[in-house]
């Protein structure tokens, strides 16, 4: 009975990815297209702005994995973001979903005058097959001068179409 309990216990902690190496984190690195939208009220009028995007390209690069938790290096449609991810079960056999968040490179959390964007994604990937789903929304501010700015939403969806390292550099 002891060993069977000892066996079980082992397959349950290398299954949760605490044993030896750790988990593989879900790997989200390629390209991806689908459609793009942003919704926004201008400062001083209030006058509102819609723009969609599509296709949009979205771009991820891998930095380091560790654990259950992933940092990547992204690109929407040319503009530069960094990216955090955190698996939702298992990754086995290159097989994952979990959540993340894009943050924009220049962010900063000066309300009043700097700009700042966060967007929250829940994803889906399957290494073996190539395929992967990233569904995207969030809230962005961004303040210029004393009464100028905006501050919208954004939705975004995608579907990979490569897994190949695009080669996203980071932020600046």
């Amino acid at each position: 009975m002891r060993t069977i309990v000892l066996v079980l216990g082992v397959l349950v902690i290398a299954r949760s990815g605490w044993a030896g190496n750790g988990a593989v984190t879900a790997d989200l690195t390629g390209t991806y297209q689908g459609k793009f939208k942003c919704q926004w009220v201008n400062a001083p009028d209030g006058s509102t702005e819609t723009v969609t995007t599509n296709p949009s390209t979205v771009e991820i690069s891998r930095v380091t994995s560790d654990g259950n938790t992933g940092s990547f290096n992204a690109s929407i449609d040319g503009v530069l973001y960094s990216l955090r991810t955190i698996d939702q079960g298992s990754s086995d056999n290159g097989r994952g979903k979990g959540v993340g968040a894009f943050v924009f490179c220049g962010s900063n959390d000066d309300a009043y005058t700097g700009n700042t964007e966060i967007e929250g994604i829940r994803f889906t990937v399957d290494a073996n097959a190539g395929t992967g789903k990233i569904k995207k929304s969030g809230i962005f501010n961004y303040a210029g001068a004393p009464n100028t700015g905006s501050i919208g939403t954004c939705q975004g969806k995608w579907k990979r179409v490569s897994t190949t390292d695009p080669g996203i550099l980071p932020c600046p």
